[in-house]
C-alpha cells in the first residue's frame, strides 16, 4: 500500500473513533476520582448515587466506543487487504488505459494529417486570412 494511503487510513482511525475513545476514558477516570473523593468526604447518598449512575453511563459509553474501535480497526484491516489485492489489477487497468489513449491519439493524428492537404487551399499562404478561398474543383476536393 502506498505510504500516503496507509497514512490516510491511520489518520481517519486516530482522529475518529480512537480519539473519542480516549476522551471517554479520560472522562471516566475523572468521574472515578470524584467518586472516591465523595466517598472519602462522606457526602449525602443522593449525590453519590447520581455520581454512580453517571459512572455506569460512562462505562456503557466506553464499552460502545471500544466496540466501535474494534470495528474501525477491522475495517482498516479489510481496506488494507483490498488495496493489496487490487493494486496489481489497477496497474494493469492503468496500462491498458494509457495504451488505448496512445492508440486513439495516433488514429486522430492520422485523421488530422489526412485532412490537412484537403484543407490546404483554405490556408494557401503563411498569413492568408485575407486571400479569397480557391474555387472548389468538380470532385469537391482541393487539387493538392
Amino acid at each position: 500500500m502506498p505510504p500516503l494511503a496507509r497514512q490516510d487510513l491511520c489518520e481517519r482511525h486516530e482522529k475518529g473513533v480512537l480519539h473519542k475513545h480516549q476522551r471517554a476514558l479520560h472522562k471516566y477516570s475523572l468521574m472515578k476520582r470524584q467518586m472516591m473523593s465523595a466517598a472519602a468526604q462522606n457526602r449525602e447518598p443522593e449525590s453519590v448515587e447520581q455520581l454512580e449512575s453517571r459512572i455506569v453511563e460512562q462505562e456503557n459509553a466506553i464499552q460502545t466506543m471500544e466496540l466501535r474501535n474494534y470495528f474501525s480497526l477491522y475495517c482498516l484491516h479489510q481496506e488494507t487487504q483490498l488495496i493489496h489485492v487490487y493494486l496489481p489489477l489497477t496497474s494493469h487497468i492503468l496500462r491498458a488505459f494509457v495504451n488505448s489513449q496512445i492508440q486513439g491519439h495516433k488514429e486522430m493524428s492520422k485523421v488530422w494529417n489526412d485532412l490537412r492537404p484537403k484543407l490546404s487551399c483554405l490556408f494557401a499562404g503563411p498569413h492568408s486570412a485575407l486571400t479569397p478561398p480557391c474555387s472548389p474543383p468538380e470532385d469537391g476536393l482541393c487539387p493538392h
